[in-house]
């Protein structure tokens, strides 16, 4: 596609990251590459936001004629994180931070995966509930991470078509 229109599809994809991320009360930490890291207070508003961006970037990829070849995939894990100073930047780093990194491997363009101290909070179980999302539970071993952990995959119930624009 070229440097100037891959380099246009880009701001576009961190336009939106951005904006929603903002506008659902999270916080940008840094970009890596086409990622972002970002934090929420209320583990609710990130799984939202999560799949509101999902839906977002499948919309910006299919009037690029990517329909179906890309995706964004999403980690999220909760809990405590060390702010640092790294290269004259603030920056994250602990468990929290590499448990999100190592989750987000298993998810695709439909599915967000969450760790399992996201899908045992409360909040978390009662937007899956209202959201009729589904969940399915994988055991991994997790690179850095001790032991078996659970991954939990969530997607919108194809059998509810509300599900398919969670909010």
């Amino acid at each position: 596609m070229g440097d100037f229109s891959a380099y246009a599809l880009v701001k576009e994809h961190f336009d939106l990251l951005f904006e929603e991320v903002l506008e659902n009360n999270g916080g940008i930490i840094k970009t890596m590459g086409d990622a972002v890291m970002a934090v929420f207070h209320q583990p609710q508003n990130a799984l939202k936001t999560a799949f509101i961006l999902k839906t977002k970037v499948r919309e910006l990829f299919n009037r690029q004629s990517f329909a179906g070849e890309f995706g964004l995939k999403i980690g999220l894990s909760r809990g405590t994180a060390l702010i640092v100073n790294m290269n004259n930047r603030l920056d994250l780093f602990g468990k929290t931070i590499n448990l999100a990194a190592r989750v987000v491997n298993y998810s695709d363009r439909q599915s967000v995966a969450v760790a399992d101290s996201v899908y045992q909070n409360n909040a978390i179980r009662h937007f899956i509930k209202n959201n009729a999302l589904k969940s399915r539970k994988l055991k991994k071993v997790l690179m850095g991470i001790p032991g078996i952990n659970d991954v939990y995959l969530l997607k919108p119930n194809p059998h509810r078509p509300e599900t398919s624009a969670v909010l």
